[in-house]
């Protein structure tokens, strides 16, 4: 058992102990060429490789323990991270950084547990995008629903009666930011979806859904003689769901942030109207769609959106009235009889007003601010309604 692993590895100036069979040949190698013997610096790699077995057989149980308890994964406290299957990627987010990619946890789901149908090998970049496709696209299940990202901000999405025709809206919804994207869908890949790829040349890097028929894949794959659709990467992955919060870890300079997911979504009778005209159902449920996308967005984030598709986005603005300028440029003329959404609060009056003159009909957004009163005043003059959720993104 791991008694004797951990003794074999403590006595590592007489001992080589093997707990990996990828290690054979390599000993067997060295066995060959230095008389019977092992060196000590081979002696103490396998020692930490046994360290590391042992801790990782303890970690499995530790967390299975503490499954069984309700506040499994709060972030304070000691915590061990156990990561494992490391694959070396051909580099990072650059080309001068190495990277690797881990596993992460007991889950089988996620991007841990992804199969690849094809394509070319996945990079650092691919998997970011990927990971931001599947959780953008897993915010909604009662309809098919897909996504189109670039650099993990979404640049088109939007359901349909079909997953093609909801991948065919998203990817129209921007076609110039699309070019060279990542695409997630929240059902399987098939057919009539790969229709849409190749009928209209539409180069993406990669497809991320729950599964992936077999005739989608032969049509757009195997069958093909263009060089980027044989290249095209086809993902399988579906998003880790528990019954547990889950911890999202982010690294710094000398020390590791944890913090619990940003699952939590907002149902209708949550919403609090804050103005005079009140939404009605479907533009209620226009803005629980703009507001499940914006969440995906980097702060300040604005997005507009008009039956279920992505019109405009700012992504990323160091001022809110910014990322509203830029949401509106996108949406041009459709953003008239559209919505609007703020993952924070407004500060000022002043991209209500834009928004206003832009003929937008409903804005939804956390409140929170010291002047939501001129906020909400700015609404009502403009015959705007407004819900607040009561949480930011």
């Amino acid at each position: 058992g791991p008694s004797m692993v951990r003794s074999a590895a403590k006595n590592q100036d007489a001992v080589a102990v093997v707990t990996d069979p990828a290690d054979y040949e390599l000993l067997r190698a060295e066995l060959d060429g230095n008389e019977g013997k092992l060196s000590l610096k081979t002696r103490r790699m396998l020692a930490r490789k046994a360290f590391r077995m042992t801790a990782w057989y303890d970690h499995a149980i530790a967390e299975y323990l503490a499954h069984l308890e309700d506040n499994a994964d709060e972030p304070a406290g000691n915590r061990l991270l156990a990561l494992k299957d490391g694959a070396k990627l051909r580099y990072g987010e650059n080309p001068h950084q190495d990277a690797a990619f881990y596993a992460m946890g007991r889950h089988k789901a996620g991007l841990g547990g992804l199969q690849q149908i094809s394509g070319k090998e996945l990079s650092y970049n691919n998997l970011l995008d990927l990971d931001a496709a599947m959780r953008t696209a897993s915010e909604i299940s009662d309809e098919p629903y897909a996504i189109v990202i670039k650099h993990t901000n979404p640049c088109g999405a939007a359901t349909g009666s079909s997953i093609a025709e909801a991948f065919a809206r998203s990817y129209d919804c921007d076609p110039l930011s699309a070019f060279g994207g990542i695409v997630g869908l929240n059902r399987s890949f098939d057919l009539a979806t790969a229709e849409q790829l190749i009928a209209g040349e539409k180069f993406i890097e990669a497809v991320v859904a729950p599964g992936f028929d077999s005739d989608a894949v032969e049509a757009l794959v195997e069958k093909s003689k263009k060089k980027w659709r044989k290249s095209i990467r086809l993902v399988k992955a579906t998003p880790v769901h528990s019954a547990h919060p889950q911890i999202q870890y982010r690294s710094v300079n000398g020390g590791m942030l944890a913090q619990s997911n940003d699952d939590r979504r907002i149902e209708p009778g949550e919403c609090k109207v804050v103005t005079s005209n009140v939404p009605d159902d479907r533009v209620m449920k226009e803005l629980l769609f703009s507001w499940a996308l914006c969440k995906h967005y980097k702060s300040n984030a604005i997005c507009i959106t008009n039956h279920k598709a992505l019109l405009g986005y700012g992504a990323g603005q160091t001022s809110r009235v910014d990322a509203t300028e830029h949401a509106l440029m996108r949406a041009g003329d459709k953003a008239k009889g559209a919505v609007l959404a703020s993952d924070a609060f407004f500060p000022f009056p002043d991209s209500i007003e834009k928004a206003a003159a832009a003929g937008i009909v409903a804005v939804i957004q956390p409140g929170g601010s010291v002047r939501d009163e001129a906020v909400i005043e700015a609404c009502n003059e403009h015959s705007i309604s407004m819900v607040f959720t009561g949480m930011r993104h």
